[in-house]
């Protein structure tokens, strides 16, 4: 996956109006990786950020704060013009859930 959140982009991605996709992942959780694998689905429907917990610490938690989700990894936010419309994390993610819910 090539796109990460950065701080300062996060702030403009949750001002915008087009939903996105929000996945921590840790490089050392083999149900991290099959996630991630999973999201490559949604990359033509709608962005996947990839925050990466043991690079970005910081931005983790700062999501955390945001969005008054408690840290998970790895977790799957879906996010809707500043709103959480799904969140889940590890065995409870479903990523058919998310096509449902974005139409594809």
């Amino acid at each position: 996956m090539e796109h990460y959140i950065r701080p300062q982009t996060l702030s403009e991605m949750t001002r915008s109006t087009v939903p996105y996709i929000i996945l921590k992942h840790s490089r050392d959780c083999g149900q991290s990786r099959d996630v991630l694998e999973a999201c490559e689905r949604l990359y033509t429907h709608l962005p996947v950020y990839v925050v990466t917990v043991q690079d970005h610490p910081a931005l983790s938690e700062k999501i955390t704060h945001y969005f008054g989700i408690p840290h998970e990894t790895p977790q799957l936010l879906l996010i809707e013009r500043d709103v959480v419309r799904y969140h889940a994390s590890h065995r409870d993610i479903s990523i058919p859930t998310v096509c449902a819910m974005i139409g594809i």
